[in-house]
């Protein structure tokens, strides 16, 4: 993607923090130092959530619009102007930066309007061959998704999401596998003028619990037990934090505590009992596959 037009390919990347990072192509495919993507305010682009770097936590800027967190960024003419848009997609939607500058320089607004509910849009590509592009995308839930383009060249408008897959159908040949989170790319794989799929699919495996004998299931009892009690420990410390520094707001509170020492060795004595529990029950594994699904 060349961002700025200057003729070299342009690097483009999303982080924690909920913020887009560019490195501007150089002649003969090296690159320059990330920068991050300012509005024309000068201020990061992001959604609504955020890490701020300097409060070392995460915060919410509701004036901004809805609250959500950019996990990642596309760039997309949305408006048939020439020069290119941002769509950030986060965990509720897919949101638009109009670029209200040109080609060369992309000068992006200070506010964002949300395009699509729910889902990545993660491609946008003419997938039911109209001669508007659409969005493909993948989600947090698992499934793909199709939003057909029902507007006209550049004013976009979308239908509801058309499953393409959903979770379970995109695991089905692995045992005991869910799918809960997807992206998608597109591309001509077979080579015969149809866009095809191609998926990165995170999932959780399932590993049954093992038989246990008489004296392995006292004692899966006990730490049962044990766990109740620790977590009991661990929500009355967060109350009682949250009184001291006179904070309501459990969000704020989860952000600032988890710094807190008391905290941190509270979790660590629940983990102990959970890492001896994973002995006698049910676990789960993740795993990363990568699919591709060609047209018919």
């Amino acid at each position: 993607m060349d961002l700025n037009n200057d003729g070299n390919i342009d690097l483009i990347g999303a982080g924690f923090a909920g913020i887009t990072y560019v490195l501007y192509g150089k002649p003969g495919g090296s690159f320059n130092k990330a920068i991050v993507l300012q509005n024309k305010k000068g201020n990061n682009l992001r959604l609504a959530h955020y890490y701020d770097f300097e409060k070392k936590a995460y915060v919410k800027d509701e004036e901004l619009g809805e609250v959500d967190k950019g996990d990642f960024s596309k760039f997309h003419d949305w408006d048939n102007d020439g020069d290119l848009d941002l769509i950030m997609s986060g965990g509720r939607g897919a949101y638009l930066f109009i670029n209200e500058g040109n080609k060369a320089k992309p000068i992006f607004s200070n506010k964002y309007t949300k395009i699509i509910p729910a889902h990545f849009a993660d491609v946008f590509v003419d997938w039911d061959n109209d001669g508007l592009w659409d969005i493909v995308g993948g989600s947090k839930s698992g499934g793909v998704y199709f939003y057909k383009n029902k507007g006209k060249l550049g004013a976009p408008k979308f239908d509801e999401p058309i499953t393409i897959f959903t979770k379970e159908e995109i695991v089905c040949n692995i045992e005991n596998a869910t799918a809960s989170l997807t992206e998608v790319a597109c591309s001509d794989y077979n080579n015969d003028g149809k866009p095809d799929l191609i998926m990165g699919v995170y999932t959780r495996i399932k590993h049954p619990a093992p038989k246990l004998t008489a004296e392995q299931l006292k004692e899966k009892e006990l730490l049962q037990i044990q766990l109740k009690e620790q977590v009991k420990k661990l929500d009355d410390y967060m109350t009682e934090f949250g009184k001291k520094k006179n904070i309501t707001d459990k969000f704020k509170i989860k952000t600032l505590i988890i710094e807190d020492e008391g905290f941190k060795n509270l979790s660590k004595e629940r983990r102990k009992i959970n890492i001896k529990l994973n002995n006698y029950r049910e676990r789960s594994s993740s795993h990363g596959y990568i699919f591709v699904s060609t047209r018919k």
